[in-house]
């Protein structure tokens, strides 16, 4: 098999697919074994891609397996849409609270027309110089 096509492909664990809850891990295990589900062997695990645990639905599992099984991936779809919307807002609000914060900073220290200095009061200028 070229390198090309093992690198195109995204080999997972079978415990990846056992999180569905459709099967267990042992189950997968056996039906690699059983040589129904493709997978490779790397070290002492099987590993598989999405498109062959597909083949396999659509050759072996009964229809009430497939739909539970496309309806989870819309969840895990969704699911991570949501992640991504969450760490966009985060990073949004921290965004702006460093430019408020380096707002704040830079104009503290500096002097109004009057010659003035924000939180500081005559009566500190006069006593700090004695």
């Amino acid at each position: 098999m070229p390198d090309l096509e093992k690198t195109a492909r995204k080999l997972l664990p079978l415990r990846h697919f056992a999180d569905d809850k459709l099967y267990t891990g042992a189950y997968l295990s056996q039906l690699v074994q059983r040589e129904r589900l493709k997978a490779e062997k790397i070290g002492r695990n099987y590993f598989t891609c999405e498109k062959w645990f597909k083949e396999y639905l659509d050759k072996h599992a009964c229809d009430d397996k497939r739909a539970v099984h496309e309806k989870l991936e819309k969840q895990k779809a969704k699911n991570t849409f949501k992640l991504k919307s969450w760490i966009t807002a985060a990073i949004a609000t921290a965004v702006f609270v460093l430019f408020v914060y380096v707002a704040l900073t830079s104009f503290a220290d500096k002097p109004d027309r009057a010659g003035r200095v924000a939180g500081v009061s005559e009566y500190n200028i006069a006593t700090s110089t004695r």
